[in-house]
Parts: structure tokens; sequence; C-alpha cells
């Protein structure tokens, strides 16, 4: 079963790594708004299973499964750019 967005994003705000959601970060954007753009991104190109999510400086990092494939992915949240990491 797939776990809804917004509430992955909502418990991910809780944990201590992204705490600062009420903090303004890059272009503006509040980090919890750039953690759900993240997340949206990762969820309309057909990532699941979403784990160990969290900030890498700009960007957002996770391991995730694409095609029965376990991978580690970086999130440009502004562009919604996605590179698999080797």
């Amino acid at each position: 079963m797939k776990t809804p967005i917004l509430a992955l994003a909502a418990s991910l705000l809780a944990t201590p790594a992204l705490a600062l959601a009420a903090t303004t970060s890059l272009h503006g954007i509040q980090e919890g708004n750039r953690a759900t753009m993240a997340l949206n991104a990762l969820e309309s190109q057909g990532y699941v299973n979403f784990s160990h999510f969290r900030a890498d400086g700009q960007n957002f990092a996770a391991n995730v499964k694409k095609g029965g494939k376990l991978l580690h992915v970086l999130v440009a949240p502004t562009t919604g750019t996605i590179s698999v990491q080797s």
C-alpha cells in the first residue's frame, strides 16, 4: 500500500533532520515546502517506498524503489530533477 505523500511529508517534518520547517531557505521557499516538492517529484516520476529521506545540501537524498530495483537518488526540489546515484 502506498503512503499518501502529504502524510509522509508531515511525518518527515516531525523528525529532527527536517525540524527547520519554519525557516526560509533557498529562493525564499520554506524548508518544509522544499521537502514536499522533492517528495512530490519522486512520486510523480514513479519512485515508491521512500526511505532515509533527508536534506543533502540544497537537494534531498533518499533510498527509493523503481521497477523493483532499490536506488539511491538526489532530488532538486525546485526543478524536480532526480539523479540516480551509483
